[in-house]
């Protein structure tokens, strides 16, 4: 429960372009005899990959001997690629992209 509201808050922090805040040295942190500190981690990229998943809809342009390469390899429907920025689908069938 507590990586969920850390994941929350640091997304929500990192879609208002808020600063977020170091760690707090766990030695600084006062504690009575029967608590106890413990980290907790979050990847805010692994959070938005599962609650932010929205298919967003985009026009890609690739260069024209890219897509020549890429449309005989595909498969009858389509075929996934890797470039730097990400994954994209070929739709040979449609003759067009889709991001």
């Amino acid at each position: 429960m507590a990586q969920n509201v850390l994941a929350f808050t640091l997304y929500d922090y990192e879609k208002e372009g808020r600063e977020i805040p170091t760690a707090s040295d766990i030695n600084d942190i006062d504690v009575a005899e029967d608590e106890f500190v413990n980290y907790i981690t979050r990847d805010t990229i692994e959070y938005r990959k599962r609650h932010n998943n929205k298919a967003v809809k985009k026009t890609l342009t690739i260069p024209q001997w890219l897509n020549e390469e890429l449309l005989p390899r595909a498969s009858t429907s389509r075929r996934c690629f890797r470039t730097h920025c990400g994954t994209t689908w070929i739709s040979e069938q449609a003759g067009h992209s889709k991001a």
